[in-house]
């Protein structure tokens, strides 16, 4: 094992918040495992990562888009640090709905890559965890998934079944020593939500990075980001469906 800090491994390093969570552990000393699929990008991140601080950074190229490939991207990830302290599954595809209405095949491919696969990775690093006996997985989120409204149903229907598959995931660690954290952003200016016009009450992936960290250090069951969504969204899900349906998509 190189390095001497927590090890901890990013699946889906490029995004805007996994970047920004990158950077805060890369600057108190952390042992890197850096997943993502752009190798070029991917690059970049770990450079970024050597730059504040990381104690080791090794980088792996993979898909997230076929969840039989999860079983592997966890083996190869655990074994490049002889194990796991911190796992954050921060990929995702913000999926188009009106062409998820029209093509089942986008959808099902939609669904897989924002749920299934999350599950199926969660899955394959809570068991070598349960193992170890110690080890805290942080998955990516979103306040859409506490109420699927027209304009994104697709979307916000994997993010709820992720929902309900952390918690019961978070249950069956629990005995074992592991943590599991639902990190929910709310809306946040990323390249992924870059074709929508942003409001005011948007966050920073900057401050979703620190909120990430602190969350996972403190091993919290669910964190919304920023801390505001969890009253905003209580009320949202209080909403009669006749109601909730006016809301803006």
């Amino acid at each position: 094992m190189t390095g001497t800090g927590p090890r901890i491994a990013v699946f889906g390093a490029t995004s805007a918040l996994a970047q920004a969570a990158v950077r805060r552990w890369a600057s108190q000393g952390a042992s890197l495992v850096l997943v993502a699929r752009d190798a070029e990008r991917l690059e970049a991140v770990a450079a970024d990562a050597r730059v504040h601080g990381a104690a080791a950074v090794e980088r792996q190229v993979a898909d997230f888009s076929s969840a039989t490939r999860m079983p592997d991207i966890a083996a190869n990830a655990w074994n490049a640090r002889e194990g796991l302290d911190v796992a954050l599954l921060a990929w995702g595809s913000l999926s188009d709905q009106a062409r998820a209405q029209r093509d089942v095949g986008y959808l099902a491919a939609e669904l897989e890559i924002n749920f299934v696969s999350f599950a199926c990775l969660a899955e394959a690093l809570a068991g070598r965890m349960r193992a170890q006996g110690a080890g805290t997985i942080g998955l990516i989120g979103s306040v859409a998934g506490d109420r699927a409204r027209a304009g994104h149903y697709a979307y916000a229907s994997a993010k709820a079944g992720l929902d309900s598959y952390t918690r019961g995931l978070r249950a069956a660690c629990r005995p074992h020593g592991v943590h599991v954290v639902l990190i929910k952003p709310g809306p946040t200016a990323t390249p992924m939500t870059a074709h929508l016009r942003p409001g005011l009450l948007w966050g920073t992936p900057e401050a979703a990075g620190d909120a990430i960290v602190a969350a996972i250090a403190a091993r919290r069951a669910v964190r919304y980001v920023p801390a505001y969504w969890r009253a905003i969204m209580f009320v949202v899900r209080l909403l009669p469906d006749a109601l909730a349906a006016r809301l803006k998509a």
